[in-house]
């Protein structure tokens, strides 16, 4: 609520996006999922880093509640448009055409009955959208065909 409204202030830094990624992923653990991962060393952003955080786990995190252990994930970076464009898909069994537009409002779930396995309140990737547009970024949802989804985020420099 907090970003919503405009309250929270951003505390930006310069930060290594490929070491940030990295960290998510050892927490999170992919299971047996091929992971691509294609982030310049190089490749430095100046956004909120805690912020940053929350949206990349958020992101994998679905990806693993989301998709078979033996789907594919590839998570790109590079620099585009004067900012960073990050691109998370996967092979899992995608969503609606309905429902894709959808993904990013508080409290909708694509899985409508809450479990031990998935869990959650429907909060995950709206908070991404609202973090990335406090950074006067982009965020998309896409179909990643033939099968899976595609996250495509833009965060200014």
């Amino acid at each position: 609520s907090h970003l919503e409204s405009g309250a929270f202030q951003l505390q930006k830094t310069r930060l290594a996006l490929n070491q940030l990624v990295l960290d998510v992923f050892a927490e999170i653990g992919m299971g047996d999922r091929y992971c691509s991962l294609q982030i310049p060393l190089e490749l430095y952003i100046n956004t909120d880093r805690l912020l940053l955080r929350r949206v990349i786990w958020n992101i994998l995190s679905n990806v693993v509640k989301y998709t078979p252990n033996t789907s594919t994930v590839s998570l790109t970076a590079q620099k585009k448009d004067g900012g960073v464009e990050m691109i998370c898909s996967d092979t899992g069994p995608g969503v609606s055409d309905e429902s894709i537009e959808c993904l990013s409002l508080p409290f909708w779930r694509f899985e409508h009955s809450r479990s031990k396995e998935t869990g959650g309140w429907g909060l995950g990737l709206s908070f991404v959208k609202q973090v990335i547009n406090a950074h006067e970024g982009r965020f998309n949802i896409e179909h990643n065909y033939p099968q899976g989804l595609l996250l495509r985020l833009w965060l200014p420099d």
